[in-house]
This record gives structure tokens, sequence and C-alpha cells, in this order.
């Protein structure tokens, strides 16, 4: 067996691996309201035919759920293996296999297969946060880890159209339009990556990155607009989306001091060796840049992926609510700077060698740059690799929780005809029995309130529907979306399940 084939069955078992990890009690840790709504429209495209929500038992506007295909990716797996929390899970750590297979080819055409390997354990074994683990996040009904998987392959066929292979241009462009669907938010970082790989393309000059930046960047742009009509043509959602107004204001355009005051404590406890590493890749570049380098493809590559992970990281300190979720992406992709920070601190991942100058220090009480990178990297690793063991033991070993089936247990025992007024999502799709819930606007209200301060109204009635239940859980636990009407006395509490309280209604 040669050299090669050893090295790439090596990668094969590590994704085999991952991906036995990742489907390993994927029933386990509770869902929660971001991925409900995903897994209701799912439901109901398996089992009725019908892209769209229920309200009070009858179809109602879709909206908050993740892009087109994603859902319908769900549903499919609720018709192949039925409808449940770890069926509608499967097609996220398939993903996240892909992502991270296709993580390791990036970082093998941008440097090199140590950094490549470094890169693909770091996004699992280095992530600190649980939103921001490669592991955790695909076990999740989310859009981040499939649109990273669409991100990537774009990635590899303009790598591949950079030097000569036209025929992955195409390919190239459908797929940056896709990762465009698959995450709205993805758009202007997509566009800043191949802007800056364009730009190095210039300097570099190497016409063919010239070419096929300008037509994928081009390309996938005129492609959005048709491709989201070719979805929506294939789900065929009976009414239109839902539309916020106010969603930018909470979302990518907070200028609240507080919330800048977090982004820049997040980044620095979970994201410090990226931005380490993004900063040096970048001085890196430049003096590779001025020395006329005889690989410049490899240089417009790292150009595209340090504009996108650079802006990324930018928008999030300036203008992101702060949500440790939205560091994701720029951490799983930045994941290969700080590889290569942690390679050229440890000359090339000599362990042997590093230890020695941990220990030379020690005993020779003298610093010198060799030891003082050495010092840099293990504090480094050993602040990222405890937070990171911290959250899969929380989130991911330990994540056992099944109270949200025991809510739905009771409620589908109620009477036939009970209404069940709920805010939190996760529980629709368990529910046989009609359920109502507030206006989408409501959302942004709430998150106006708890995450910025503002004492905006709330004109929502949850007696309107006359429900004979109520549900709280995390999502609404704490605001003043119930507590008036639990306050005046409409309902009752009967049962504490888990972090989930029901209210039976009170009438007169």
């Amino acid at each position: 067996m040669t050299k090669q084939w050893a090295s790439q069955l090596l990668v094969a078992a590590a994704l085999l691996i991952f991906l036995a990890m990742g489907l390993w009690n994927l029933g386990g840790p509770l869902p929660w309201w971001d991925e409900g709504w995903t897994l209701s429209v799912a439901r109901n495209v398996a089992e009725r035919g019908i892209y769209a929500r229920l309200l009070d038992g009858q179809p109602s506007a879709h909206g908050l759920e993740a892009a087109i295909p994603i859902t319908e990716a769900v549903a499919l797996s609720f018709k192949l293996l039925g409808v449940g929390l770890w069926q509608g899970r499967v097609p996220g750590v398939l993903c996240g296999a892909v992502a991270l297979g296709l993580l390791f080819l990036v970082a093998s055409r941008a440097y090199d297969r140590s950094v490549a390997w470094a890169a693909m354990l770091g996004t699992v074994l280095l992530a600190g946060h649980p939103q921001l683990n490669l592991l955790i996040m695909a076990r999740q009904v989310l859009g981040e880890v499939p649109m990273l998987a669409a991100l990537l392959g774009a990635l590899l066929c303009v790598e591949a159209s950079g030097r000569g292979r036209y025929r992955f241009l195409p390919l190239a462009i459908v797929l940056g339009a896709l990762t465009m669907q698959l995450k709205a938010q993805a758009q202007p970082f997509w566009i800043a990556g191949l802007l800056c790989g364009f730009v190095a393309a210039l300097l570099l000059r190497q016409r063919s990155y010239i070419f096929t930046l300008a037509a994928t960047l081009a390309g996938s742009l005129l492609l959005f607009r048709p491709l989201l009509a070719v979805f929506e043509w294939f789900a065929r959602p009976l009414f239109p989306a839902s539309q916020l107004t106010g969603i930018l204001e909470i979302t990518g355009l907070v200028l609240d001091l507080g919330n800048r005051s977090f982004t820049l404590l997040v980044v620095a406890l979970f994201g410090l060796p990226t931005m380490l590493g993004v900063l040096y890749a970048t001085w890196k570049w430049w003096q590779e840049y001025r020395s006329a380098p005889a690989e410049a493809n490899t240089l417009v590559l790292r150009a595209v992926l340090l504009g996108m992970v650079g802006s990324w990281t930018v928008w999030f300190l300036t203008l992101s609510s702060g949500m440790t979720r939205y560091l994701f992406p720029m951490l799983f992709l930045g994941s290969i700077f700080a590889a290569v920070l942690l390679r050229d601190l440890t000359s090339g991942f000599d362990l042997p060698g590093t230890v020695r100058q941990l220990a030379l220090t020690l005993t020779q009480r003298r610093l010198t740059r060799t030891s003082a990178s050495a010092w840099l990297a293990m504090l480094l690793v050993a602040l990222a690799f405890s937070l990171s063991m911290v959250a899969l033991s929380k989130y991911y070993l330990l994540a056992t929780d099944d109270s949200v089936l025991q809510v739905a247990r009771l409620l589908n025992a109620s009477a036939p005809t009970s209404r069940i007024e709920t805010y939190e999502s996760e529980l629709h799709f368990l529910l046989d029995r009609s359920y109502v819930y507030p206006p989408d606007q409501t959302q942004v209200s709430l998150t106006k309130r708890w995450m910025l301060g503002q004492n905006v109204p709330l004109n929502y009635d949850p007696l309107a529907a006359d429900p004979d239940y109520l549900v709280i859980g995390q999502f609404a636990h704490g605001s003043d979306l119930y507590r008036p009407s639990i306050a005046a006395g409409h309902f009752r509490l009967i049962e504490q399940i888990g972090r989930y309280e029901v209210y039976a209604r009170v009438r007169p």
C-alpha cells in the first residue's frame, strides 16, 4: 500500500469515527426553539405533503424554518426513518461529516496535510463552546453546517478552476449560490472572500483565477434568485413566507455598546487561537507575496479564505447581536489558520521538541524565541482543550433529556379537541393536538426586550384562541408574554417536567 493510499484511508477512518460519534445518542440532547420550526414544517411535508406550518390545526405560512433544501432533507429523513427527533437530526450529522472532509481538502490545498489534520481535529477538540463545536452543531437541525459544506465544496471547485480545470466552474457557481441559499447570513462574507481573492489574483497576475473568481462571484449572485425559484417550485409552499420587520436590528446591525463588549469577550475567550492565526496568516501571506512565490495559486486560495474569515470576524465584533452561534462559521473556517499558527509555533508539530523547550525554560530560567513560541502554543491549546472538554461532557456525553417527549405524551393524552398555547416550537412537531402560538413578529419584540433592554410592547393576547393548556419552556420563560395571564389567574400550573411548565386553563 502506497503512502498516499494509507493517508486517504486514515482520513476516511477519521470521518467514519466522526459520523459514528455524531449518530450516537442523537435524540438525547433536548431540542430547542430554532430546531422546532424546521422539524414541524418537515413533518407536515412528510405526512401531509404540504410545505407549511400548522396553526390551530390548519396550514399556515412558513417562515422561521431553515432553508427549503434543509427542511426537505429532514422531511426525507422522516419519510425513510419515521418522525422523531433523532431522525430529524440525521441530515445534519451527514452534512457535518461532509463539511469536515471538505475542510481537510481545502486546508491541504491551501497549506499541507499536517495543517489539514490539525484543522480537522481542532474543530472538535479545541472548540470551547457548544455552539462553536462541529460535533455538537452538526447534531442539530440548523443551517450553519450544511451551508459550510456547500461553501467548502464551492471553494474546492474555485481552486480547481483557478488552476485551469474550467469544467469545475459551473459547479462552483451553483454551490456558491447554494451557500447563500442555505444561510442568507453567509452572503456578504462569500462576496468579501471572492473579492479579496480577486484582488490577490490581480496582484499575482493569475489570469485563470481572475476569470474564475469574477465568473463565480457574478454567476452565483445571478443564480441566487433563479435557484430560490427552483426550490420553491419543488417545495410548493401553500403560502408566502411570513415577513419580519426589524429583524436586522436584532441580528446583523446591532449598535448597542453592551453587545459590543459581549462580542469582544466571546472572541477573546473562545476565538483567540483563530484570531491570532488569522493575523499571523495575513502577515505570512504578505511576506510570501513580496518574495515572488512559485505557488501563487495557493496564495489566491488563502486570500479567499482570509477575506471570508476576516470579514466575518469584523462583522461579529462590530455589528452582530453577539449570539455565540454566529461565530461558528468563522471559527470553523479559521481553524485552518489556527492550525498554521500552531504548526509554526511548534516547529512543524514537533511534540518532543516542544516539550523540551518547555522544560528548558523551567530548568534554565531563560526565555528564548523558540521556547516562548512553545509556551504560547501550549497555553492556547490548554485553554481551548479544557473548555472544549467541558462543552463536550455537558452537551454531548451527558446530554440526555426526554422532558420534551414527556410533555408531548402528556398533552397528546388530553381530549382530542384540546387546544394548546405554546411558543416552544420544539413541541410542535411532536403534538397530535391543535396548538397555537404568537405571530412571528413577536420574536423581534421579545428579542429587543431581553437582548437590547428595549421596553417594546407585546401586542399578543394568549386567551384569544381560547386554549385549554399553556406550556412555557426556555424561550418564553421569564418574559412578559404569558406572565400577565398567569398572574391574572387564567391558568394554573399542573405539571413541571424538566424546564417545561404545563398549565391548565382556569374557566369561570
